[in-house]
C-alpha cells in the first residue's frame, strides 16, 4: 500500500463500503507492504512490512546537460530571478492534496518577491487547477504539463522545489 485507502473525508456508505472491501483484501494476505512507516500504523494486519520508495534522481542527457549550462552561463548576472518550482499531481480539495497546498505559500513567495525578484513553475496534470489556486501571484508564475521525458528538463531549470503539504490522515502517509 502506498496510500491511505483507510483515511474517510466522510462517513458515507460509498467511502464505508470502500474501506471494508480493502479490509476484507487484507485479511487474506500472509503479509502485506506498505511504503511508510505511517502506512502500517492504519493498517489492521498482523505482519506489515515497510519497503520504502526508492528515490529516482531526475535523468537527463549529457546534451540537455550541456545546453543547460550554456544557457546559465550567458544567462543575465545576479538580477536574475530565483526560480521556485513545484511538481506533483493536481489532487483535491478533501483531503487537501496537490496544487491546493500551493495557496499557502503564495503569500510568503509574494513578501520574498518584494527584496528579491523570484517566479514559480508549476509542473503538474492540470492546467484549470493551477490557474485556479495560483492567480493570486503577484510575480511570474508558470504551467507546464507533467511528461516523464520532459519532466527533467524542466525540473532542472529551477533553483528552489517546494513542497507543501497538508497535514491530515491521507498526506501524512504518503510515500517519500
Amino acid at each position: 500500500l502506498c496510500d491511505n485507502h483507510f483515511y474517510k473525508v466522510d462517513d458515507s456508505p460509498k467511502t464505508e463500503d470502500r474501506c471494508k472491501r480493502l479490509q476484507d483484501m487484507i485479511d487474506l494476505m500472509d503479509a502485506v507492504s506498505a511504503s511508510t512507516v505511517e502506512i502500517s500504523r492504519v493498517v489492521k494486519h498482523g505482519h506489515v512490512v515497510v519497503i520504502d520508495d526508492p528515490i529516482d534522481y531526475p535523468v537527463i542527457s549529457r546534451w540537455l546537460e550541456m545546453r543547460l549550462k550554456v544557457r546559465r552561463l550567458f544567462s543575465p548576472g545576479r538580477n536574475r530571478r530565483v526560480r521556485f518550482v513545484w511538481h506533483g499531481t493536481a489532487g483535491q480539495s478533501n483531503p487537501p492534496t496537490g496544487l491546493i497546498d500551493i495557496q499557502r505559500v503564495l503569500p510568503h513567495l509574494d513578501d520574498l518577491n518584494r527584496t528579491v525578484p523570484v517566479s514559480l513553475t508549476v509542473i503538474s496534470n492540470s492546467r484549470a487547477l493551477f490557474e485556479q489556486y495560483v492567480k493570486a501571484a503577484t510575480f511570474p508564475v508558470q504551467y507546464v504539463d507533467w511528461q516523464l521525458s520532459t519532466f527533467p528538463y524542466h525540473l532542472k531549470q529551477n533553483d528552489i522545489c517546494i513542497i507543501p503539504i497538508s497535514l491530515n490522515g491521507f498526506t501524512i502517509c504518503k510515500t517519500n
